[in-house]
C-alpha cells in the first residue's frame, strides 16, 4: 500500500487519438509533454484503449489510470466497465466544470486542474494519494466482508494471541454469553466453559501453539445455566517468518451428537450383556445337550435322535445369528488378506449340506475379517441348502468373481435352486423376514456384516438365488 505521496506510482496514461498518435509505450519515466518527468510518477503505458488501461491495472502492471485529454466521463465509464474500484485521475482544463461533476462524485476518482503549465509533481502526489486511499478503502471493505461472513456462522469463531488472550471473535460469542466486546476482551478463553473443563481447554491451547492443531470436547457455561457440549478445533497462526502469532479456532455445538453417542454407548453395553448371556447361559447347556446326544447316538441312533440333533444344530446356528445381530454396529477396522476359495471351503465344511455341492471358480484374495466373512458365507450356504433343494434336485452353490466396470470389483454367491420369490425380493434382507420356518436373521446378518466391511450386497437377477458383493477391496495378484 502506498502511503508516501512522493513514492513512485505506476500509471496507465489514457489519451485521445490525436494526442496519442505520436506516443509509444513507456517502461521508465521520460521527459514527455503533458506529465513530464518526476520521481513520484512512472508511466508504464500510454494507450487510447480504455479496456487495455483497465486490464493493466487489474493485472497488477499499474496502480491507476491517468486520463489526459480524453473525454473524462466516457473514459471513466469505459475503464470501470467490469471493475468498479480502479483508481482514476483525470487531468482537465480549469474551466471544464461539467466534465468534472461525475468524476468528483465517483469513488476512487479525482481531478487535477491543468493551467497553461501542468505541474508533474502535483499529478504524482494526487495519484499516490488516490492509490493509497483506494487501497485503504479496499482493505476496509475486505475486512467488513470477512467480519460479516464470520458473524453469519452458526459456529463460534475466535482468535487467541500467543499469550492466550482473546483478540477477535464473531457475534456468536456476544449472543451466546450476552457480553459486550469490551467484556469479552477482558475474559480468558476458558472462562466461557464449565470450570471442570478449564484444564482441558488450556491443554488444547498449548498443544495448538506447540504442535499446530488440536481439538477438545468441552462444556460451555451459559448464563441461563445450560451446559451444551462444544467441539473446539484450533489451528496455529504464524507470520511469513514462522513466528507464532497465536491461534484461530471454531466451536461447534454437538450436544445432540454427544447425546446420540451416549445413547449408542449405553445400547452397546446392553447388547454386550445380552451377548454374554447368550454365549454363556445358553451356549453352555446347549453344548452339554449336544455332547449327551452324541453319546446316545453312538450307542443307538434313531430317526428321533437325528431330528433332535438337527434341532440342536439349528438352535446353535440361531444363537450365532443372534450374537452377530447384537454386535452389528462393530465396524471392521483391521481387515487382512483372505483367500476367497479357502474360506469358502472352510465355511462349507461347517454347514450341513445334505447332498448339495459347492463350486468355487475364483482364486481372488480380498481384504476382510476372516471370522465375519466366514459367517457371511455360512449363512448364505445354509440359506441355499434349505431353500434351494427341491424334490429330486440337490442344489449346487457357486462362489465366483464379480466383474465390475473397472475390472474385478467383488464376488458373488449363487445357487441353481428356485430363487427368491418376486414378492420377497425387496424384503429379503429385512430382519425378521423369512420364507421358511426360521426367525429371519440369516440374511439380515449377511447384510450387516457386509456393511461392517464397507461392502454393498444386492440380490442379483437370474436363475436361483444370487447374492452380489460390491465395493470389495480385492488384493491385486502378486501382492
Amino acid at each position: 500500500m502506498i502511503t508516501d505521496s512522493t513514492a513512485p506510482v505506476r500509471v496507465v496514461q489514457l489519451v485521445t487519438e490525436a494526442e496519442g498518435s505520436s506516443r509509444t509505450r513507456h517502461t521508465e519515466a521520460t521527459d514527455r509533454s503533458g506529465l513530464g518527468e518526476t520521481a513520484g510518477l512512472v508511466v508504464v503505458r500510454t494507450t487510447e484503449d480504455p479496456e487495455r488501461a483497465a486490464t493493466a491495472v487489474t493485472a497488477g502492471e499499474a496502480d491507476c489510470v491517468v486520463a489526459l485529454g480524453a473525454d473524462p466521463a466516457a473514459a471513466l465509464d469505459a475503464v470501470r466497465a467490469d471493475t468498479a474500484d480502479i483508481p482514476f485521475l483525470a487531468i482537465l482544463p480549469r474551466d471544464d466544470r461539467i466534465g468534472a461533476q461525475g468524476l468528483l462524485a465517483a469513488p476512487a476518482a479525482d481531478v487535477v486542474w491543468a493551467d497553461d503549465e501542468l505541474l508533474p509533481e502535483l499529478v504524482a502526489r494526487r495519484a499516490a494519494a488516490l492509490v493509497a486511499a483506494a487501497d485503504v478503502e479496499t482493505l476496509r471493505w475486505k475486512r467488513e466482508q470477512v467480519d460479516h461472513a464470520l458473524d453469519s456462522l452458526t459456529d463460534l469463531f475466535y482468535v487467541i494471541d500467543a499469550d492466550g488472550r482473546m483478540v477477535r471473535w464473531n457475534r456468536r460469542f456476544n449472543e451466546r454469553w450476552g457480553l459486550t466486546d469490551a467484556e469479552i476482551a477482558e475474559t480468558w478463553p476458558w472462562e466461557f466453559l464449565v470450570e471442570d473443563d478449564w484444564a482441558a481447554v488450556q491443554e488444547a491451547i498449548g498443544q495448538t501453539l506447540s504442535e499446530g492443531e488440536a481439538s477438545a470436547r468441552v462444556r460451555a457455561a451459559l448464563p441461563d445455566g445450560r451446559t451444551p457440549m462444544l467441539e473446539l478445533q484450533g489451528r496455529r497462526l504464524t507470520d511469513d517468518h514462522g513466528n507464532i502469532l497465536g491461534l484461530c479456532g471454531t466451536g461447534r455445538d454437538i450436544s445432540e451428537q454427544a447425546a446420540r453417542e451416549d445413547s449408542l454407548r449405553t445400547r452397546n453395553e446392553q447388547l454386550d450383556e445380552f451377548a454374554a448371556v447368550l454365549s454363556h447361559d445358553l451356549r453352555n447347556p446347549l453344548s452339554v445337550a449336544i455332547g449327551s446326544l452324541d453319546i446316545a447316538r453312538a450307542e443307538r441312533d434313531t430317526s428321533d435322535l437325528e431330528r433332535t440333533a438337527d434341532a440342536l444344530a439349528r438352535l446353535n446356528d440361531l444363537i450365532d445369528d443372534i450374537l452377530t445381530a447384537a454386535r452389528q454396529d462393530r465396524t471392521v477396522i483391521d481387515p487382512v488378506p483372505v483367500s476367497l476359495r479357502a474360506i469358502s471351503q472352510a465355511a462349507w465344511n461347517s454347514v450341513s449340506t445334505h447332498g448339495a455341492t459347492l463350486e468355487v471358480t475364483t482364486d481372488i484374495v480380498i481384504r476382510a475379517d476372516p471370522t465375519r466373512l466366514r459367517r457371511v458365507l455360512e449363512n448364505l450356504f445354509r440359506n441355499s441348502v434349505e431353500h434351494g433343494s427341491t424334490a429330486g434336485h440337490d442344489v449346487t452353490v457357486t462362489v465366483a468373481t464379480l466383474a465390475g466396470e473397472d475390472g474385478t470389483a467383488g464376488f458373488v454367491v449363487a445357487d441353481d435352486g428356485p430363487g427368491v420369490p418376486e414378492t420377497d425380493r425387496e424384503r429379503v434382507f429385512d430382519r425378521g423376514h423369512s420364507t421358511g420356518d426360521g426367525v429371519g436373521l440369516g440374511l439380515a446378518v449377511v447384510r450387516n456384516l457386509a456393511e461392517a466391511h464397507g461392502w454393498r450386497v444386492t440380490l442379483g437377477d437370474g436363475q436361483g438365488a444370487r447374492f452380489e458383493f460390491h465395493d470389495v477391496d480385492v488384493v491385486p495378484p502378486g501382492n
